[in-house]
């Protein structure tokens, strides 16, 4: 029998009977610009990862934000509405599986129909997917059925991390938003908030929206547009003077920002 890393056979026979899965079919999707996914109910197990691109899933009227590291599991009957930012294109991967004797109890019963999870390091998921896929395409069934076994486990397991190093960006990064939503109107840009975190910009872009959701720049914005909506409801300042305070050049850079964050230009907003 073929081990993948010199696998044994007792810990294979151990590991598939204690977590039993069945490996259906898997596949590596580049979604197109136009992509949208619509399911009524869904008809058996699945893992679902976003390796990369940006959009939005709602499960069960439940709504999740996609980002790198977004990852489910679609239990039978779950509803689902997903599309994606066509300039951010999903890159997404997806195996269904089916329960064997001895289901794990994670997955058994109770009336949970998904399970969502943040994964920190979704490289390594993606590469045990592909390893059942890979598998499966050669037609050893056993090791493919381990793979995505292991896949499914391991998204149930917590993840082995340095718990002071999370600690520590979290703190950090805390911090800074904390700064930030304090003086929305600073002249903020992504070297100046790398420097103060002493990360590379690149790098502190990345901690920002894998703990944050959005990038640096775009949580500037954000923050500027709640002070507007702030003194568009409990002040007399006019447009341009709102604009001026938080430092925009022009009322009609302001006005544009303004409308594409909430949806309404601020004139409306106010009335």
């Amino acid at each position: 029998m073929y081990f993948i890393n010199g696998l044994n056979r007792q810990y294979f026979t151990l590991f598939m009977q204690n977590w039993q899965l069945k490996y259906k079919i898997g596949h590596n999707y580049d979604c197109p610009a136009n992509w949208s996914w619509q399911v009524d109910a869904m008809h058996d197990h699945d893992i679902w990862l976003v390796c990369s691109g940006s959009g939005r899933l709602s499960c069960d009227g439940v709504k999740h934000k996609l980002v790198s590291g977004s990852s489910f599991i679609f239990k039978p009957g779950v509803k689902i509405d997903a599309s994606h930012s066509p300039d951010s294109p999903l890159q997404v991967i997806a195996v269904h599986f089916e329960l064997a004797d001895g289901q794990p109890k994670e997955l058994a019963g109770g009336e949970e129909r998904f399970y969502y999870k943040k994964l920190t390091n979704p490289e390594i998921t993606a590469g045990i997917l592909r390893y059942a896929m890979k598998n499966a395409l050669r037609n050893r069934h056993e090791q493919a059925d381990f793979w995505i076994s292991a896949a499914v486990r391991s998204f149930f397991e917590s993840e082995s991390r340095d718990s002071e190093a999370e600690d520590e960006i979290r703190r950090k990064l805390s911090g800074i938003c904390g700064e930030i939503s304090a003086s929305p109107e600073k002249a903020w840009n992504l070297k100046e908030i790398a420097g103060i975190l002493h990360y590379s910009p690149d790098h502190c872009r990345r901690l920002f929206v894998q703990y944050t959701g959005v990038a640096p720049m775009e949580y500037v914005i954000q923050c500027r547009i709640k002070r507007a909506c702030f003194l568009l409801k409990y002040t007399n300042l006019s447009l341009s003077e709102i604009a001026g305070e938080l430092n925009y050049k022009t009322i009609y850079y302001f006005s544009r920002q303004f409308k594409k964050v909430t949806g309404i230009p601020p004139g409306q907003y106010r009335a």
